[in-house]
């Protein structure tokens, strides 16, 4: 069985009409995985499950759920597919699967992709604690570590 990886994708485009193109065809596909009750295909076979379509402007935003959480290959897929659609000034993964430890952000700054996460060891141990998230985002903020992935060309 898949782990669920929940997901907040930010893409900031260079300027409003390059937004536009992003949210009216992550708007187009949201519709066709409806109808077809899949998730929304946002590159190298991934798929993002129960998503909400934010435009902000410049930006935007994706909520929704992944199965297992991206992989370096698949985050530089999913920054190539973006720009196929319109040009993309920065992207930002907000991950969080509880289940194996994982939390973090990955970052695409227009060149190179970096993965801000939590280390395993500093992860909270209150898993059933009402302030577990709170102290999740305590623990990134205060140990959170820095790996560059890649360029993307």
């Amino acid at each position: 069985m898949a782990n669920i990886c929940s997901v907040n994708i930010r893409v900031k485009s260079v300027d409003n009409a390059s937004a536009q193109k992003h949210f009216d065809r992550l708007i187009s596909l949201q519709k066709e995985a409806d109808a077809q009750h899949i998730g929304i295909f946002i590159g190298s076979q991934r798929y993002l499950f129960d998503s909400a379509i934010e435009n902000c402007g410049t930006a935007v935003t994706l909520d929704g759920w992944v199965k297992w959480g991206f992989s370096n290959d698949e985050f530089i897929a999913l920054i190539k597919f973006l720009r196929e659609i319109a040009p993309v000034a920065e992207c930002y993964i907000k991950y969080e699967e509880c289940g194996c430890l994982l939390y973090g952000e990955l970052q695409y700054d227009g060149t190179m992709l970096a993965d801000c996460y939590l280390p395993e060891e500093d992860y909270p141990k209150n898993f059933d604690s009402e302030t577990f998230y709170d102290d999740l985002e305590a623990a990134y903020q205060r140990f959170q570590e820095i790996r560059e992935i890649d360029a993307v060309s």
